[in-house]
């Protein structure tokens, strides 16, 4: 009677488990898309307009500064650069790392949570990552590396928190099987030759996982009317939180891109090293 009880646990998680990853998602392939169409545009835009700049910076580079997280210009109060950096990717493989990361790790994680509370995590992990590296990190950055390093705290937690659900090859795999991951990841942003934005990867990585420890998953079929609304209210503020700063973003682009003249009177410094 037990050895079945056990067989019928083991059945039980796997349905739930193979239920959860049947569901389609669409946030992951929208962020996948727009920021690779971003790169694109700066790419093109770059070659266009920055060719014959000093090239202290890529012309991908040069265009992509009027978005990226400068302290300097964040201490000014240009807070929405916080926002705009993490769709800053610097040259191709820096865009061809990122979008991997979030076509393998956020399809998962919107499937365990979720589509709103997806955004939630993605985008509390972003800007929290943004702000540890404008505290801890003086040199000028972007990308998404936060928010993706916040997917895999989301995905550790989840696979922690709901080890007495999922299958036990999956618990395994999204813990210790992550772990070396982790710690190799961290580890590479020490060195000096690689220059990684660990501030932003272990800002990320701690809000994503706390983010998604306190939020209900698609394993638990309960729904609490308040737990509920509060989930609506932080989606829109995280939908709040991309639109807004994008227009921060167009109207800096506007004021500061339309000669070399006048990019130049915004941002006379342009030979600060870069980091991803």
């Amino acid at each position: 009677m037990q050895d079945a009880n056990k067989i019928m646990d083991v059945i039980e998680r796997e349905v739930s488990f193979a239920r959860i990853l049947g569901t389609p998602v669409f946030w992951s392939v929208w962020l996948v898309a727009i920021n690779v169409a971003f790169f694109l545009i700066a790419f093109v835009v770059g070659l266009d307009r920055f060719e014959t700049f000093p090239m202290d910076f890529t012309p991908i580079q040069y265009v992509f500064y009027s978005g990226m997280k400068v302290s300097e210009y964040v201490a000014q109060g240009q807070y929405w650069r916080l926002v705009t950096s993490m769709f800053v990717h610097l040259d191709f493989m820096h865009i061809g790392f990122n979008a991997y990361g979030i076509w393998t790790l956020g399809p998962l994680v919107e499937k365990f949570y979720g589509g709103r509370r997806f955004i939630i995590i993605y985008m509390i992990a972003g800007i929290v990552g943004a702000a540890g590296s404008y505290i801890f990190t003086a040199v000028p950055s972007g990308g998404a590396s936060g928010a993706i390093y916040g997917l895999v705290g989301a995905l550790a937690v989840f696979g922690f928190k709901f080890r007495g659900e999922l299958p036990a090859r999956v618990s395994r795999s999204f813990t210790t099987g992550m772990a070396p991951w982790i710690i190799v990841g961290i580890g590479i942003g020490f060195l000096d030759a690689i220059p990684f934005d660990n501030a932003a990867h272990l800002g990320g990585l701690f809000s994503g996982g706390l983010v998604a420890f306190v939020m209900r998953s698609e394993l638990d079929r309960t729904q609490r009317k308040k737990r509920e609304k509060a989930v609506l209210v932080f989606f829109v503020a995280s939908i709040l939180a991309m639109i807004i700063p994008a227009y921060f973003w167009s109207l800096e682009i506007a004021r500061c891109m339309g000669s070399a003249q006048e990019y130049a009177a915004c941002y006379p410094e342009r030979t600060v090293p870069i980091e991803r």
